[in-house]
């Protein structure tokens, strides 16, 4: 029970950790400098789906769905990898963090035992 207990409190740090991040995606990125209204619009329609759609597999992270672990562990994988890449053309610190909080929160969603053992308390 407190490995259910320790994975319970990982899941929740990640859940609330990626929804703020997307929230400040969301929220506080500016649209292109130049883009007319339309496509700031546009924009601001891409980020809403995005914000939903990670809230949406979070949920089903919650309810101890394997599947949904293994997509947000997957696209995280891939989005730290690209940020830190992308640190060769350009280095910013809030790439570097962004990269490093994803691929930190992937790899401890595929290795920890506990988040294992919530998921599957949850589905019991």
């Amino acid at each position: 029970m407190p490995n259910v207990n320790k994975g319970k409190k990982i899941v929740i740090s990640t859940i609330v950790v990626l929804l703020l991040i997307e929230l400040i995606i969301t929220v506080f990125l500016p649209v292109a400098p130049n883009a007319n209204l339309d496509a700031s619009s546009t924009s601001l329609v891409k980020k809403t789906v995005r914000f939903l759609f990670m809230g949406a597999i979070l949920f089903f992270l919650y309810k101890g769905y394997k599947w949904a672990k293994w997509i947000i562990a997957i696209l995280l994988l891939i989005s730290g990898v690209g940020t830190v890449l992308s640190l060769f053309a350009q280095f910013n610190w809030s790439m570097l963090t962004l990269g490093s909080v994803y691929l930190l929160v992937s790899i401890t969603l595929i290795k920890s035992s506990a988040v294992q053992e919530f998921l599957s308390y949850q589905r019991n």
